[in-house]
């Protein structure tokens, strides 16, 4: 999955697992578009609000967060490759 949108229909999906996976890919999606504004911070288009240690902060705990949906993918059964180009 490349954006958010492509997300949609796992998300509505009645099936947990799809749900899952919708979870997992857009939070991998808002990570990658976070790392991506902490590696070019000195010259971003626009001018965050919040200091660079936020934003840091904010991955760290994302990254964790992910961790956990992937330990508990494995719990569940749930296979979240695929989502990847």
């Amino acid at each position: 999955m490349k954006d958010l949108i492509d997300s949609v229909d796992l998300m509505l999906s009645p099936d947990f697992k799809d749900r899952m996976k919708a979870e997992y890919w857009q939070l991998h999606i808002r990570m990658n578009r976070l790392f991506d504004i902490l590696q070019n911070w000195d010259n971003l288009e626009f001018k965050p609000k919040c200091g660079k240690d936020t934003l840091n902060m904010q991955y760290h705990y994302m990254k964790k967060y992910k961790e956990i949906l992937i330990h508990r993918a494995l719990l569940e059964g749930v296979d979240l490759d695929g989502g990847e180009e």
